[in-house]
């Protein structure tokens, strides 16, 4: 059995970070699924991977234990800003950005 790197998908091996701590999922082709289903059923025990139809993402496979994670988390809440709390206001107008962001204007 070939190994990740060596499938006929080129995209199979991680992909590099895409910003704000978030990163590309790893790809698999529905090629590389037919042919290697064990080892890509193994990648998404590690994490959610994408699986992609003529190099196009067409199915995200994940274990069971992070579906549920996903289906059970409260909902995300998006706020008015009149809506914050005044300590949060405080906390983020004395906040301080991390030295490695420091080019962030630079990077957009």
């Amino acid at each position: 059995m070939k190994s990740p790197s060596k499938m006929s998908s080129p995209n199979a091996v991680r992909q590099p970070p895409t910003g704000a701590g978030r990163e590309r999922l790893r790809r698999f082709s529905s090629e590389d699924l037919q042919k290697h289903v064990g080892l890509v059923q193994e990648a998404a025990l590690i994490e959610p991977v994408e699986i992609t139809y003529h190099g196009r993402a067409r199915h995200i496979l994940m274990s069971v234990s992070e579906y549920r994670r996903l289906r059970e988390a409260p909902p995300p809440v998006a706020l008015h800003l009149s809506e914050i709390p005044n300590d949060i206001l405080a906390e983020l107008a004395n906040a301080e950005m991390a030295p490695h962001d420091d080019d962030i204007e630079q990077r957009e």
